[in-house]
């Protein structure tokens, strides 16, 4: 698991791995956070790894007066229509939404100060594909119909299954996966969301961890608030028992680096402190005999010229 590998310091910033936390899941009209709306936002809460709490709010905008209707009744119908081609099931027609949905407005203002508490506490929140959709998608709706001016969980709160999941899949050997310098929890887990991996959590997690069979899951539950959030506090107990399991990673060795030998002297120069290396003459060869010089015998003021004399002309004949 990779939290395993993680510095001693940024697991110490986080919190540590947490088994107290909140989870919580949203369901939408869509996937665009500029014009969709949440329909339904569902949390658990966990306490020392055990759920002690749980709600489930459905949002009934037929009883706001922003939202046009013909346009919410749509949106949930091609939805349901999509969702219905994949196999995957819709738990949230708009009659439904109608008859136990509250008002929008109170479903986010009580969300909007659930959140706020948990962040004032330090309390750690879970979610799967949290930062690049959940979140983002609540600030929207929050600060889009006026509820609170700005929202966001805070930089070492917020736990990305998704994010976890991906990072164990390429493991620490990919440096990708480990924390950078300077990096906040916020950071890492928003750059290991987009490491490539199998991170659907209703279709191959749940599959792959066997959670149907561990915690005797009913999957026709499944892409409801609550049922997701409590997969994510599934998928944390799975990582715990990961990081129980592994044994501590062994500290990297020192690594030994070559002598570095000298740099050979430059041909012709002599090396500091050294004399120069004499060439060696085999013993029984004869020396060559020296070149005549020319110039010998000859004054060094060029006054008498070898060629006719003149040393005006033998001057003339150099600088030609």
């Amino acid at each position: 698991m990779i939290v395993k590998h993680w510095p001693a310091d940024f697991l110490q910033k986080a919190g540590g791995f947490p088994s107290t936390f909140v989870a919580f899941d949203l369901e939408t009209t869509g996937f665009d956070r500029k014009t969709d709306v949440i329909i339904e936002i569902g949390h658990v809460l966990v306490e020392d790894g055990v759920v002690t709490d749980e709600l489930s709010l459905l949002l009934d905008w037929s009883k706001s007066s922003v939202v046009p209707l013909h346009w919410l009744v749509d949106r949930i119908a091609n939805l349901r229509r999509t969702l219905s081609e994949k196999g995957i099931a819709h738990h949230l027609p708009y009659e439904r939404l109608c008859k136990e949905g509250i008002d929008p407005i109170q479903a986010l203002t009580f969300y909007r100060d659930l959140f706020e508490q948990l962040k004032q506490q330090g309390t750690p929140v879970v979610g799967h594909n949290v930062y690049r959709f959940d979140e983002p998608m609540l600030e929207a709706n929050l600060v889009g119909f006026q509820v609170c001016e700005e929202f966001a969980f805070g930089d070492w709160q917020l736990w990305d299954t998704l994010a976890l999941e991906a990072a164990t899949q390429h493991g620490p050997t990919d440096p990708k996966t480990l924390p950078k310098a300077g990096e906040t929890l916020r950071d890492w887990m928003k750059r290991a969301a987009y490491l490539r991996a199998e991170t659907n959590l209703t279709r191959t997690l749940v599959k792959k961890y066997g959670l149907v069979e561990k915690y005797d899951l009913n999957t026709r539950d499944s892409h409801s608030a609550c049922y997701d959030a409590r997969l994510c506090h599934h998928m944390m107990q799975e990582f715990r028992a990961m990081l129980d399991a592994e044994p501590e990673p062994a500290p990297p060795a020192a690594v030994q680096l070559p002598p570095v030998a000298a740099p050979p002297p430059r041909p012709g120069r002599a090396v500091r402190g050294v004399a120069p290396r004499q060439p060696v003459v085999p013993v029984g060869v004869p020396k060559a005999p020296a070149e005549p010089n020319l110039f010998d015998g000859l004054p060094a003021d060029g006054s008498k010229d070898i060629v006719f004399g003149d040393p005006a002309r033998r001057r003339r004949q150099r600088n030609r």
